[in-house]
């Protein structure tokens, strides 16, 4: 490319416009880029909310509503999962009580009848 003539000019022209205005956008924007080779990568914050640490990613654009949906969905199925598990615990729990309850009914009622037998041997002892 010969940059003397009228056409090198203008592609040299336009390459320096656009870099002014993605100079002057990222300026505005606050935007930076960093290249750090050897160093370890900054940590990501974190945010505890409500007894759960969540780490905040540094995603972006149109994938970040989708990647925020993913993680609500996977705590959801996370707090499914602990409620299924502590229903099947307390039906356990239920079962055992309902066992316990008719080891005490069956001994409720062999104390019943010991009882009648002895207040019939105590009328009988008495008739006599």
């Amino acid at each position: 490319m010969n940059y003397g003539t009228n056409t090198g000019r203008k592609w040299i022209a336009a390459a320096v416009g656009a870099l002014a205005m993605v100079g002057g956008t990222a300026a505005n924007a606050d935007i930076n880029i960093g290249i750090r080779i050897g160093e370890p990568p900054r940590p990501r914050p974190v945010i505890i909310e409500e007894r759960r640490v969540i780490v905040e990613e540094w995603t972006v654009g149109p994938h970040k509503s989708l990647y925020d949906a993913d993680l609500r969905l996977r705590l959801a199925q996370r707090d499914e999962f602990r409620a299924s598990e502590a229903l099947e615990a307390a039906r356990n729990r239920e079962g055992e009580i309902a066992v316990a309850l008719d080891d005490q009914e069956r001994l409720i009622g062999g104390l019943r009848r010991e009882i009648d037998e002895r207040e019939g041997a105590w009328a009988a002892a008495r008739a006599k």
